[in-house]
């Protein structure tokens, strides 16, 4: 066995439940030992395969949740910079790639992270998760956005020709207080894009633990 390998014990006689983290010298008689690849696995197949659906919604879901709302907020600050910079059809996809599509996969990819590590209880404070969860969501929903947004338009409108761009080497002042009155006047729309990706993280996990913990008492009781 693998040294970094767990020993985890079902919770279903009939083998097709959850399995949990179980101390070495705790072991029953008959506990098979799983590495945490087999268990993750073991508890991904359990989610997807759950019946009635509408139990573990959060789980199957969630991770697409949060990067559809990522790619959201990509969406929302390319419309505000490309409307800035006149941009109209130009540049479109040299812009929504690295605004939008970027931001949902990164996104998608660490909630998918996040849910492994609650499905493996590879934590002892589900607060700190929610916490990490948040900062992430912020980050690629709302942060990232508004920084790569002005300079991914700004490329483009260079190219374009569209709006009139002090080169930023020698005017970088007046770049960066351009971009920032730009976001200063949509605030409203910024703050109301980050509080919104903030509320979708902690709630997502929240349910996605109470899904958890659903299907845990349901197997318990059979």
């Amino acid at each position: 066995m693998p040294q970094e390998s767990k020993l985890y014990e079902s919770l279903n006689p009939r083998g097709d439940g959850v399995v949990t983290l179980i101390s070495p010298d705790k072991v029953p008689p008959g506990a098979v030992p799983l590495s945490r690849d087999d268990v993750l696995n073991h508890q991904m197949n359990l989610f997807a395969h759950w019946k009635p659906k509408r139990d573990v919604l959060p789980i199957t879901c969630g991770a697409a949740v949060a990067g559809i709302a990522a790619s959201f907020g990509g969406a929302v600050l390319n419309a505000i910079f490309r409307k800035h910079f006149q941009l109209r059809n130009m540049g479109m996809l040299s812009t929504t790639a690295p605004i939008v599509a970027l931001p949902g996969m990164l996104a998608f990819i660490l909630s998918t992270k996040t849910l492994h590590d609650l499905a493996l209880m590879n934590t002892q404070c589900v607060v700190c998760i929610q916490m990490e969860a948040v900062c992430w969501q912020l980050t690629f929903g709302a942060i990232y956005p508004c920084v790569i947004a002005p300079l991914a338009c700004l490329n483009v409108a260079m190219r374009s020709f569209t709006y009139p761009v002090l080169p930023f080497r020698t005017h970088y002042k007046e770049v960066i207080g351009e971009i920032l009155k730009v976001l200063q006047k949509n605030r409203g729309k910024v703050g109301g894009l980050a509080t919104f990706q903030c509320v979708l993280a902690f709630t997502l996990i929240h349910m996605q633990v109470r899904s958890m913990l659903k299907v845990h008492r349901k197997l318990a009781e059979r």
